[in-house]
């Protein structure tokens, strides 16, 4: 975030693709994107993820509906771990005509465009695999951020072999170590923030 140079940054993994229509809509609503995101909505973009290797993954709007129709593609990690982007309600989405608020949950970890001047750092402290993003949405929550899914736009990942970072904490042969420390310090994150910003009014 330190080395960004616009005033909105999109929080995205690397390996994730953009939906052609991303582009056009943050040109043609860009006044109105920049004056929400100052004023403290972080803009939720649907995540999903393909099955299976070769081939492209969906680009558009048309080809994302069809590979949901036909069981190639999900929203991400929702079979994994659906805490991750239950609230961002897919099934809503592809109806959707216009942004709509969604209430934040714990574990939440949306891709989102936000303004980087109100956007927290990462805390540098979570290293390796887990929680790190996890910890970001939360520290955005108890600033009062708000989330808003934009429609007719998307981001995709294609299935791709597990990261070093993941085997080394989940995989054979894991320092289960690792798991507990990283626990304990998105717990100690908490408490900072209760100390920082005083309890959670609605405690999670």
């Amino acid at each position: 975030l330190r080395a960004a140079s616009t005033d909105l940054v999109l929080l995205l993994d690397v390996d994730f693709r953009l939906s052609w229509e991303l582009g056009p809509l943050l040109r043609s609503a860009y006044p109105r994107l920049h004056a929400d995101c100052t004023a403290g909505i972080a803009f939720v973009v649907p995540a999903f993820e393909t099955a299976g290797k070769g081939g492209s993954p969906p680009d558009s709007m048309p080809r994302i509906r069809e590979a949901l129709r036909a069981g190639r593609a999900e929203g991400f990690h929702v079979g994994r771990y659906p805490k991750g982007h239950a609230p961002t309600d897919f099934d809503r989405w592809q109806d959707a005509t216009a942004t709509y608020p969604v209430e934040y949950a714990e574990c939440y970890e949306p891709y989102t465009l936000v303004a980087r001047a109100r956007a927290p750092l990462y805390d540098e402290r979570f290293a390796g695999y887990g929680l790190n993003k996890i910890a970001h949405c939360y520290h955005m929550h108890r600033l009062g951020f708000r989330f808003h899914v934009l429609p007719g736009v998307f981001v995709v990942a294609q299935e791709h072999p597990r990261s070093e970072a993941w085997r080394r904490s989940f995989g054979p042969g894991a320092d289960r170590a690792h798991a507990l420390r990283t626990q304990a310090l998105y717990q100690k994150l908490k408490w900072e923030l209760d100390y920082e910003l005083g309890p959670a009014l609605d405690p999670l």
